[in-house]
């Protein structure tokens, strides 16, 4: 929890220097006033004994000082890991998968029923689209909306002109190609590259997620229909994403020209920029 008052010193340290982070944690601020020491991208493997014998220190760090290590996964059998948790609370922060637009509607809705925001069923699955599975944006978007609204209830024509949709990315145009919308395609692939998406990012999530259509196809078409067996023989670490490949049309061959033909130039490009590179 971030502390109240208006002299609050915010430092942030990257994991090599840990020694570094833990002597700014344990010395009273400048100004006097509390203070934030953030260590992040910490995986925790990337560290040994020597880290271990600098945390340490942890017992010694003030109550005036918050020290958080941010970490995108963590291994929590490390003695590292155990050691840290003796003197710190841990707060995990799931992300809705993006696939899963049904539970971000949810999440959505459920977050302005708490400020008391009214939004049209309509309104919230363009909020959903619009956002994505960014929570933290949903909070602020949500927020603006409620002050806006006033107690009124918001339509789907006002709230897009209050919250532009900025989540195109590569599943979008996945599933843009599936569909046959060209001009969907170029719309995206262009939004994309002028936002500078690597493309070989663009290039491996599109083949990713035809590779898994196609296999999910394949399997019920076999007579597969339970999702842990799906899951299984297309190599789908979490069946949960059987749920989006059910909503899948079979591909017509324009479709499937117009996918390669984009994997092709992509491709090229790619290829291009990492010679220059």
């Amino acid at each position: 929890m971030i502390p109240n008052g208006s002299h609050f010193a915010i430092t942030d340290f990257q994991p090599i220097r840990l020694d570094r982070a833990i002597s700014v944690a344990r010395t009273r601020s400048l100004t006097g006033g509390k203070k934030l020491v953030i260590v992040e991208n910490c995986h925790l493997k990337q560290w040994g004994d020597t880290e271990l014998e600098t945390l340490q220190q942890l017992v010694q760090v003030p109550e005036f000082t918050i020290l958080v290590f941010v970490a995108t996964n963590v291994d929590k059998r490390l003695k590292i890991y155990k050691h840290i948790v003796k003197y710190a609370k841990l707060f995990e922060f799931l992300l809705i998968p993006p696939w899963r637009a049904d539970l971000i509607e949810k999440a959505i809705s459920t977050q302005a029923k708490k400020i008391k925001l009214v939004l049209s069923k309509n309104a919230v699955e363009y909020l959903a689209e619009a956002i994505g599975n960014d929570m933290t944006r949903a909070a602020t978007e949500l927020r603006k909306l409620y002050i806006y609204g006033n107690g009124r209830q918001l339509e789907l024509a006002q709230v897009k002109e209050l919250v532009p949709c900025q989540t195109q990315n590569s599943l979008q145009l996945a599933s843009a190609i599936r569909q046959g919308e060209s001009n969907q395609v170029l719309h995206l692939l262009d939004d994309l590259l002028s936002r500078s998406e690597p493309l070989m990012v663009i290039v491996a999530t599109l083949l990713t997620q035809f590779r898994t259509w196609l296999w999910v196809k394949s399997a019920i078409a076999s007579g597969v229909k339970k999702d842990s067996e799906l899951a299984q023989l297309c190599s789908i670490s979490n069946p949960n994403r059987i749920y989006s490949s059910f909503q899948v049309i079979e591909p017509q061959i324009t479709v499937l020209w117009i996918w390669s033909d984009c994997l092709i130039r992509c491709q090229y490009l790619t290829q291009g920029i990492c010679v220059v590179a």
